[in-house]
Formats: C-alpha cells, structure tokens, sequence
C-alpha cells in the first residue's frame, strides 16, 4: 500500500512538472515610463493560450528585491498594464511575469526595468546624461541603440543622437533655461521603451574669444575705420564698439554679425580729434567677451608742423601709433598733389615721427597722409595739406644817397621794400671801379624806409668812396641792390696870405645840378655859402684877403644838389669831407719906431694870430737885453726901466710855433728915432 502511494506521488511529481514546463510565460519587451511617473508595461502573450487563466505581475522598487506580486490581469488576450503608482521618475521599477494555466503556472518572465534619466548640470554648458538599461541583454525585439531627445521650456522634442552606451554628453548652448531629457529603445514589437523625464536647468556662462582689433584707421572721407580679427566662438552674436569720451568707455554701436571684421565711424572729425576704441564680442544670452581697453588703438594725428618758404620744404609731424596688435614695421609717407591717386614718398622707421619733405614746387598745394604698416594691417591718417607759397621778397632796394658827415663818416641813405622781411643791409666799399675785394659793412635792417645807416670806418679826408648796396632776405640770402654812388673828396691849399684854392671830384649816383662851397671861420659855429658854381666846375679860389681870419684856419666843406632826385619833396644833396687849411700870417717887422709916435710901439706886423710859444726880445748895443714879451699883442714902447731910450739902433730877436706846430726864429735891427 506504501510502495503504491509513492508510485502515484512520484507519478503525479512529474506530470505536474511536464505540465508546467510545457507552459510558456509572456515576454516583457517595453516599458514606457508616462510623464506622471506611472509606467506602461508592453508583453508578448504566449504562443500557446490553452489553458491560460492569468497572468500575475511582479514588482520591486529596489535592484535586488524582493519582487511582490503587484496584479492579476484576468484577461489573458491583453498585453499592456498600466502601473499607475508606479513613481518611475523618482526610480528604476523592476517587474517580471507568471502565465497562470488550469493546470500550471508557466515560469516568470524575464526581468524588465523601467529607464530612469539622470542628468548632471554641474557644467552649466554641458549635460552629462545617464540610464539604466532595461536589461542585459536587451529586451526580446530591441534595438540596440538607444536615442536621446531633449525639450526646452517650449516642450518641443528634439533628437540629440545615438549611442549604444548608457550615457550620453549634450552640450546646451542656451542662456538660462531648464532641459528635459528622455532615451528611447525601439523594440521590433511595434513598441519602445521610454525613460522616465529629467532635467535640470542651464544657463550660458562662457563668453566668447575676446575679439583682436588689429587697426583703427581714416579713410579718404575722414571717417575712422576699425578692423578686427572676428573671434572663433561658434555662439558669437555680434561685437560692441565703445569710444573712450568723459574720461569712461562709452557704448557707441553694435554689429550683429559674427564674422564682422569692420566698422565705420562717421561721429568723429578724424583730422582734428584722435579718440581711442575698444572692442568686445557678445554671444546670443549677451554675454560678452573682455574688451580690449587695457590696450586701446586710436587713430593717428599728423600735419604739417612748419613750411618752410625758404628751403622750400615741408616738416610733417605725427603722433605714434598705440597699442599696435602686431609690431610697426614703419611709417609710409604718401603724397598727392591733386588730393587724390597718392604715391609712396618715403617709408621712416617706427621711432621716427618726424618727415622732411623737400624740394617742393612754388605755388602747389600737397596733400599728405602717414600709413603705419603693422604686419599685415595698417593704419592711415586723415589727409592733410599745406599750400608751398614763395616767401615775401623785396620788390626793391636803392641805395639813394651817400654823403659825408662832418666828423668824416658816411652816411647812406637807402630805400628798400618794407613789406618784404629783410634781415640786414650790406654796403660794398672801394676807392675804385671795378669793385675788387671790397669792404663789407652790414647793418640789421629796420622796418621802416628810407632810412640812413653810416659808415664808421672810412677815411673820408683821405679818399673818395664808391659804395654799392645789397640785403639779405628772409631767407638768408643776398639780394644786389641799385645804384652805385661816389663820395666827394675835398682837397686844397693856400696860396698865401690873400686866398685859398679848393678842388673835388665829381658826385656820382645821380645827376647834379649844382655845388654849393660853404666856409666856416675859427668861432664860428655853422658853416657860410659863399659860392654855387655849376656842375661841371671842380674847383673854387677864395678870396680872403678882406677876410677877418683869426687863427689863420679856414674850414671849407662843398654840398653836391641833386637835379633830380628827391625825398619827402626835398632835393637830394651830398656833402664832402671838411678841410681845415691854415693860412700863416706873414708876419713882418718894422725897422724903425718912434717912441710916442704914431706908431709908438714896436713889434711884429701879422693878419692872423693863433701863434703859440710867443717870445720877443730887445737888446742895446751892449747886448744887454732891455725888453721881454711873451703876447703877440705887447710891443716894445723904447722904453727901459720906465726911462725912454736913446735913439739909435737896437736888436731883437723873435721865435714863436706857428698853426703847422714850426718853430720860427727872426733877428734883426730896429732905429729908435726923435
């Protein structure tokens, strides 16, 4: 009885286990994790329903377990569930499945998880996405490539790519937003596996590459032009131009291009003012780039410093190129004379700053501009110009008059271009014609005409001098003058007591008309006309003999009168030297006298006084000396010792220095007589 209840235990044992391995479960292949976190399982009935009551699902929350059972669907044609308190957001659900038959209950599917997102944000540019697969392997029918999608605020869904790993890296170039992102895994089962929703919020935080500006420049319309290299940032919006004014950066402009390498300032009078500029680029959230202001450029500032009229030349100044991206490698110096088609006039070293252009050409304006070469940039000046005008230079310079003063210099009266600048006046000096190794006097010039300079140095009592005239100029440089004229040399000698014979040459320089002699006496303070002779006649005889003449010496000066020449209406004149010819007196002495006579006293007869070291003696017979004068006026009254003399003969003797400085010695005999 005991061995037939374990044949029929062991019997039924086996049927039992046939039965139940001859009963297939459901394949789980999808899991689709909805918005609210509920999850929608997607099964494969079996392929044999016989007998098929159920099917029991199974869940856990945890990795590891345990699995409870979760539902009973009854309904064995259905191959969706819905796990409504599933929180598949919050986490991975895990769940597998039991077919129940009449019989059996088939062996529990495989395990299937939900896909729960998670996304790192910790680079604010860039989502570090990770999953967990349904499983491994993959669920029967899946792909496997899973596809990343990502949504903005907007909810709009956009594929991000493929990977087969379980983590994907997003860059998010947004300005500040939240991201959502959800994987799929698609399943040959007309079904997907779809992860939970996660995002996190991001927001732009790199600026773009700082922008080089490389040149800021003047085009030929005066506008300032700035170039740039454009910066390599792939989100780059635009670029900021700011122009330093109130002592801060200011905002000027914006260029919404992101390969924009230029702009146009048309604010800013280029050739007057030179304003520095910074650049910074700016991306689609605004942020922007460093600026360039620690190294500012402007443009450069350049004229023309000093024409030079003279050495016809122009001296261009200009300031220094700043902040240069790449290092000068010179300044260009260009021309135009028509204010367009410029040429290269010279290149300068970048220390230089100074240029000499010369050789102009009288009456042309030139236009100029600088270019700093900086590698592979430039920067030009506005165009400047100046206008080579010729200096101011005298219409004319006479020499009018040369005239011989009193004290014996020479005075020339000159005639020259007052509007025009002129330096100093140089008078030429010769006794003959040609000129040969002149002497040269200069004066510095007065603005006003005419004017008389003198010559100092001649030796007008000696010789007769021709002069001629010439300046120099603004400039330096000398300039002939007209007119070549002679001074008069006055020359004479008496020809005794009774007159006296003077001589000149002729004035040369302008026509006489007539000479004026002119006499001045010992005591007399001017000198007297006492002849006008006419041009032709050189030479004069002057009575004296009816003259008082004092000391004997009789000063003669001769005036030449122009015929023609004039000044403020007055008729030129020119004077000669002044002579002083002294006429010794012939003295004689009587040779007799009476005392108390008419002629009471005895001593020498003269016309002219003037004698110096004067001595008169008188001896007797005897030798003895009875009388001594030393006045030319105090004669011998042939007295001796307040006693008349006898009469008879008696000897004097006479010395005295005349006006030629000659000591004159006279002896002789004189009767005393009643």
């Amino acid at each position: 009885m005991k061995l037939l209840a374990v044949i029929t235990f062991i019997f039924i044992f086996f049927y039992e286990e046939s039965l139940y391995g001859q009963n297939e479960p459901p394949k789980l292949v999808c899991i689709t994790v909805n918005p609210d976190g509920s999850n929608l399982l997607r099964w494969l009935p079996p392929t044999n329903t016989t007998g098929l009551q159920k099917y029991l699902i199974y869940y856990s929350s945890a990795l590891t377990g345990p699995f409870v059972p979760l539902a009973e669907i009854d309904n064995a044609l259905l191959s969706t569930w819905l796990h409504t308190d599933a929180n598949a957001n919050n986490a991975p659900r895990r769940y597998y499945m039991i077919a129940e038959y009449e019989l059996a209950n088939s062996n529990s599917s495989d395990t299937l998880a939900s896909i729960w997102m998670q996304v790192d944000n910790t680079n604010l540019t860039e989502a570090s996405i990770r999953w967990n697969p349904p499983r491994r392997p993959v669920p029967f029918g899946s792909s496997e490539t899973y596809e990343v999608y990502r949504a903005l605020s907007d909810g709009m869904w956009s594929f991000r790519g493929t990977t087969t790993d379980t983590a994907f890296l997003d860059p998010v170039i947004i300005c500040n937003d939240s991201v959502n992102y959800q994987v799929t895994l698609s399943n040959s089962n007309e079904c997907q596996s779809v992860s939970s929703i996660t995002g996190r919020r991001f927001r732009d935080i790199t600026y773009p590459d700082k922008p080089l500006l490389d040149s800021v420049s003047v085009d030929i319309n005066g506008n300032i032009q700035l170039g740039w290299t454009p910066s390599q940032a792939g989100d780059t919006y635009g670029y900021i131009i700011y122009r330093f004014e109130n002592n801060t950066w200011q905002e000027i402009d914006t260029v919404f291009e992101q390969q924009a390498s230029s702009y146009l300032d048309i604010e800013v009078n280029a050739c007057s003012f030179s304003p520095q500029y910074a650049i910074a680029a700016f991306d689609s959230c605004e942020n922007k780039s460093p600026g360039t202001f620690l190294t500012p450029q402007r443009t450069m500032l350049a004229s023309v410093s000093a024409y030079n009229s003279c050495e016809r030349s122009n001296l261009l100044i200009w300031t220094a190129y700043e902040n240069p991206s790449q290092a000068i490698d010179s300044y260009r110096i260009w021309v135009s004379s028509t204010g367009d088609d410029f040429i290269l006039l010279d290149a300068v070293s970048p220390a230089s700053l100074t240029y000499t252009h010369e050789n102009l050409i009288v009456g042309t304006t030139y236009h100029y501009k600088i270019q700093a070469i900086m590698g592979d940039a430039s920067s030009s000046t506005c165009v400047f110009s100046s206008f080579t005008a010729d200096y101011n230079k005298p219409a004319f310079i006479n020499l009018r008059n040369v005239s011989v003063t009193e004290t014996g210099a020479v005075e020339l009266l000159i005639d020259a271009d007052t509007e025009a600048s002129i330096q100093t006046l140089v008078a030429d000096r010769t006794t003959q014609l040609p000129q040969i190794n002149p002497v040269t006097i200069t004066w510095e010039s007065e603005n006003q005409s005419p004017v008389i300079r003198t010559d100092m140095e001649a030796s007008t009592s000696d010789s007769s001098y021709y002069y001629s005239l010439a300046i120099t100029d603004s400039c330096g440089f000398l300039r002939e003058g007209e007119g070549l004229h002679r001074t008069i040399l006055l020359t004479g000698q008496g020809t005794g007591d009774q007159e006296t014979g003077i001589s000149w040459n002729a004035y040369e320089g302008w026509v006489v008309e007539k000479y004026n002699v002119y006499r001045r006496l010992s005591g007399e303070s001017t000198f007297s006309p006492i002849a006008e002779l006419s041009a032709t006649e050189l030479t004069y005889t002057d009575n004296i003999a009816a003259v008082d003449g004092g000391d004997g010496i009789f000063n003669y000066r001769v005036e030449a009168v122009s015929a023609n020449e004039r000044v403020n209406n007055n008729q030129l004149s020119s004077w000669s030297n002044t002579i002083s010819l002294l006429i010794e007196s012939g003295l004689t002495m009587p040779n007799a006298f009476r005392p108390g006579g008419v002629n009471n006293s005895f001593g020498p007869v003269y016309r002219f006084t003037g004698y110096e070291e004067y001595s008169l003696l008188i001896f007797n017979r005897w030798g003895k000396m009875i009388f001594e004068s030393n006045e030319v006026t105090k004669g011998w009254d042939g007295t001796y010792l307040g006693v008349t003399v006898p009469s008879g003969v008696y000897a004097y003797l006479l010395s005295y220095r005349n006006q030629f400085g000659e000591t004159i010695r006279k002896q002789g005999t004189v009767s005393v007589v009643y």
